[in-house]
């Protein structure tokens, strides 16, 4: 029957289905195999395709006497057909692109099952069998087929863990990168806040030298002194509240400048009715609540 789908036996093999038979012998269509295998992309179908030709090649055979270009008529809706590249295939074709699927779909190792048998059957000139686990060839053929797909599915399981590897070695190096820019940022802002405080140590060595009385006096302790002079001197008193935060506050820097201690610092501000802001100001502590107007509360 030329150019036409053999007829399907009861029970017989969807590959069967889709065999055609013309002048120069039986041949499947690529488009309906695709179709079988469960490709839903044309392109990677024929993918396939070209790594069977490679195949067939290696193997010694001639690919032009196993795949063929063709067209094929597909429907595009309201009975309107259009042509589509597609290609011809032999047994042995459908056996290659068979064997180069994924094994890990069912109709993928269907059909290597199918195109080894009938593959070999044809080669041996042997008939159908009632039963196929009767003849030994073909259990053997079984045999090997289930070899090769573990084979696939083992080689494909390789390739996939390789391309993890690479994958984490690459996000491996990526984090080690930043790893090394971070301990480089790390390295030099602790180098900007030795100089930092460097800086603040040498501004406060210089408002303490200036701050220290000129002659030995019987009067109050000497660093009480210095912190007088230092808040009764806006230069040295702007010197030590730029440098405050090297200190956690104001109150700190002074005793640092001075060389009283904390306490004695918080003393003279409360003496003298100032308090430290948040901000890094000296002010006047508010005064106590003397708003009440006459009728108020007593």
């Amino acid at each position: 029957m030329t150019g036409e789908l053999a007829k399907k036996e009861p029970g017989g093999s969807p590959f069967d289905a889709i065999r055609k038979t013309d002048a120069q012998g039986e041949f499947w269509s690529g488009r309906e195999l695709g179709d079988v295998l469960s490709y839903k992309d044309w392109r990677n179908f024929m993918e396939a395709v070209e790594k069977a030709k490679v195949s067939c090649e290696i193997a010694g055979h001639e690919p032009g006497d196993h795949f063929g270009d063709a067209t094929k008529m597909i429907q595009i809706g309201k009975g309107a057909e259009r042509s589509v590249n597609d290609v011809r295939l032999s047994r042995y074709a459908c056996y290659i692109v068979a064997m180069n699927g994924d094994p890990r779909k069912a109709q993928v190792a269907a059909a290597q099952r199918y195109f080894a048998i009938q593959t070999y059957r044809a080669e041996t000139h042997l008939s159908p069998v009632a039963n196929e686990s009767d003849d030994p060839m073909i259990v053997s053929l079984q045999r090997v087929l289930e070899i090769r797909r573990s084979q696939l599915a083992l080689e494909r399981e390789q390739a996939e863990l390789r391309v993890r590897q690479e994958t984490l070695e690459a996000e491996q190096a990526e984090l080690s990168a930043k790893m090394s820019d971070t301990a480089a940022v790390v390295t030099c802002c602790a180098g900007r806040v030795e100089l930092v405080e460097e800086r603040a140590e040498r501004l406060l060595d210089l408002v303490m030298h200036k701050a220290a009385p000129t002659t030995k006096h019987t009067g109050p302790h000497p660093s009480r002194v210095a912190l007088v002079h230092i808040l009764d001197t806006p230069a040295l008193l702007k010197t030590v509240l730029e440098v405050a935060p090297n200190y956690n506050g104001i109150q700190r820097a002074l005793a640092r400048a001075s060389g009283c201690a904390n306490s004695t610092v918080g003393k003279i501000l409360g003496e003298r009715g100032l308090v430290a802001t948040r901000d890094g100001r000296l002010v006047k502590k508010p005064l106590p609540d003397a708003g009440r107007t006459e009728g108020g509360d007593k």
